[in-house]
Parts: structure tokens; sequence; C-alpha cells
């Protein structure tokens, strides 16, 4: 894989996220993995492995090529559901929004109020039981009832186990559910973690993805899927990968060259497609159908969308 680009998202007290033209070589057969050996038992892999992350291990080349992603189906736990399943989403106006993928159509719930001390949503992802859980870009998480808006303070501490920084969230669920895990990506280098939303709520990290997905933002399947939204090139072109939840390894890759992501990005999987919420220049909502491996603009909303989250039992 070709040069990926460096992006700065904002200081606290900023809203939307700039992207800054120029490359950040990832070296041939250096891909090296976190310098922290951390002990992580997750779940997918058993109760008796230990996977540990070191430094100075050669994972992937440059120039490797990757699959496709797999656009298959498959049947997914749905106990705890509820009826009906949306793409919740928030702005740069600070509006919790809720968007219907078979209209195509944005609604508004209400204006997020949470004690965030001035600051501004930054990401978000959506639990199996529709509560959203969005990070204000200084770093404070709050719970948000997605019917009312209504805040929750949360136990997250910022930078308090790992100095992840501002990161990207999405849930995926462990095997096939119902079971599930809130993933983050960390901006740079491209760390990816995941967030004990149980009962702790401190930050675990997993490795620095291989090859690099920087500043990208985070969406999962109830079939145990994760995958990740981020630009390449010198954002002329972004593209999906599929990740290993266990490893940080990109296994999968569709590179979207007509979709820009602008000054702020999410996106989020429901029946089986992305819905992408970019702003190069306007807020421009995009269907990528992951069978004809195509996307198209299909809404708009009036400010940047910089979250976006869904429920692991939204239709496969």
């Amino acid at each position: 894989m070709g040069g990926a680009p460096f992006a700065w998202r904002p200081l606290v007290g900023s809203r939307v996220r700039w992207v800054i033209g120029f490359w950040m070589a990832v070296a041939v057969g250096c891909g090296a993995r976190t310098g922290l050996d951390v002990p992580y038992h997750h779940p997918d892999a058993g109760p008796d492995v230990v996977v540990h992350h070191e430094a100075g291990i050669d994972v992937i080349e440059e120039d490797v090529e990757f699959p496709p992603l797999d656009a298959a189906k498959h049947d997914v736990d749905k106990t705890g559901c509820p009826p009906l399943t949306f793409i919740y989403a928030v702005a740069t106006d600070d509006w919790l929004l809720r968007f219907d993928p078979p209209t195509a159509t944005f609604t508004k719930i209400a204006q997020l109020l949470c004690p965030a001390g001035g600051s501004h949503p930054f990401s978000m992802a959506v639990d199996r039981k529709d509560i959203a859980y969005v990070e204000y870009d200084n770093g404070m998480i709050f719970a948000v009832d997605t019917s009312t808006g209504v805040c929750s303070t949360t136990q997250y501490v910022a930078d308090s186990v790992v100095p992840f920084g501002n990161f990207g969230m999405g849930y995926a669920t462990i095997g096939f559910g119902p079971e599930e895990q809130l993933f983050v990506s960390a901006d740079t280098p491209g760390t990816l973690g995941w967030i004990d939303t149980k009962s702790s709520f401190k930050l675990f990290p997993v490795g620095e993805f291989q090859p690099a997905v920087p500043w990208a933002e985070l969406t999962g399947s109830g079939d145990g899927r994760l995958y990740a939204f981020y630009g390449i090139g010198a954002d002329s072109e972004s593209a999906i990968a599929e990740i290993d939840k266990t490893t940080g390894l990109v296994i999968g890759q569709d590179v979207l060259p007509d979709v820009h992501r602008g000054t702020g990005w999410a996106f989020a999987l429901w029946g089986g497609d992305f819905w992408i919420f970019t702003h190069p220049d306007q807020q421009t909502t995009w269907h990528y159908d992951t069978a004809k491996k195509t996307a198209t603009p299909v809404a708009h909303y009036g400010a940047a969308v910089v979250g976006a989250g869904v429920s692991t039992c939204a239709p496969q």
C-alpha cells in the first residue's frame, strides 16, 4: 500500500477536522507494531489465548494488495435488539440526528447540552441498546439517550491508561453476538484499542494498524466484523478497510476514488452497506453498495457530521 496522508484534527474547542496535504511515508517492510508489550485477552481469540504486541515486528510490506471487502451476509444473534434501528449522528452544530437509510433522511432529535466545558462532539458510537457514546474534543465521553438527547457522564478519563488522544469509535460484536465491544482508533500513528464500557471505562491498546490507517473512523457489524474509513493519497480519495480486531491488521479493502473526507467525516454499517458522511465543501451523505462497489450521494445536512453510530442489531 502506498503512503498515507497525515491529517490533523482540531485542538480542544474546535469543531471540525482539517486535513494537511502531505504524505506520511510507510517504509517497506518496517511496519512495526506498537512498542507497548501489553497482554491482551481478546474474547474472539479464545479464553486461553493472550495476544502480545511487541515493537520491531515486520508485518506488511508497502506494496501489498488487499482483497476486496467481503459482502457476504450472515445470520446474527438478535437477543436484546430494539424493533427498529437507525443510524445516529452528531454534527458541528451540536445536534443529535437520526438518519434513516431506506429514505435517506435526517431527523433532528435534540441539541446536545452535555457538560463538556465548551467543548464539542468529536466522534460517536452507538451500542446494542441504542445508547450513544459521544466523545468530545476535550477527551470526555458522555452516554447519550438517543431518544431524548439527555447526557450522562461516564468514568472515562482521557489518556488515563495510554496516551491515545482523540479517536474514532465503533462497536462490533464478539463473534456473532450478542456480546459487543467498543473499539477506538487513535489518530496517529493509527492505533487500535478498545474501551470497557461495561464497568471501568478504561482504554486498552491492541496495536498499530498494519499498514497505517491514520485518522480513521470505525464501525462494526453484528457478525463480529470491524471496519475503518480513512483518506488515502492527498485526501483525493478514501478507503474502507476491514480490520482484524485482535491485531490491527488490515485484511480487506475497497478504495472509494470519488469520496473525499473534507473537514468532517463519519460512517456506519446498515443493511449490509456503508453510509458515509463527509464534508469536502458541503455535507454529503454517501451510500456505498458493498456488492456493486459503487458510492452514490443520497443526502445533505447543513453542518459537518463528525460522528455516527448504529446498533449492532442493524440489518445485515
